[in-house]
């Protein structure tokens, strides 16, 4: 088993260190240590807050209160908003990554033109786009039923043409806000 670096260098530090003559010059300088290590532990852990998940959040919040009941999203490389309303994507690919595209191609009817042709029949109300933005394959489906109104930290919203312009242009608004 290897060891990371850090771990050798100061498990080398510990027996220099245990080599000293006196005890207390030992105990010392091992204390020293720990109070350095949990000083920055702590500043860390204080100072490098993110409001990154709480945005999301409010996003979610917001844009599913403006669409109608019921609405579905279908996730593309883009979890987050699954997880912040409790939904289950459609399909069980959603992350586009590590040979899964290939796969697709291979194993589902049609490759990946039959996948998109597929996310078009589900007509979700909502596909959420990760940060890479749209598959090449899905771009036909987008095209033709979907508007993309904003941006979430990690995702773009592509909203279905079944939900009223009113609300869609609602959804810019609130995502611009943001």
């Amino acid at each position: 088993m290897l060891l990371p670096a850090a771990a050798v260098g100061i498990g080398g530090l510990a027996a220099l260190v245990g080599r000293l003559p006196k005890a207390w010059i030992a105990l010392t300088l091992v204390l020293a240590w720990v109070g350095v290590a949990t000083a920055a532990s702590f500043a860390y852990s204080v100072g490098e807050r993110d409001q990154t998940l709480l945005q999301q959040r409010r996003d979610v919040a917001a844009v599913m209160s403006l669409l109608p009941p019921g609405s579905r999203i279908l996730s593309v490389d883009a979890p987050q908003p699954l997880v912040l309303t409790g939904q289950t994507n459609a399909s069980r690919f959603q992350v586009f990554s590590g040979g899964l595209t290939a796969y697709l191609q291979d194993t589902w009817p049609g490759g990946t033109q039959g996948y998109g042709e597929w996310v078009a029949e589900q007509a979700p109300t909502v596909i959420a786009l990760g940060n890479a933005g749209a598959p090449g394959w899905l771009d036909p489906v987008l095209a033709e039923s979907y508007h993309r109104l904003g941006r979430s930290n990690g995702w773009t919203w592509a909203v279905s043409d079944s939900v009223p312009l009113a609300d869609r242009e609602a959804i810019r608004a609130t995502l611009a806000e943001n």
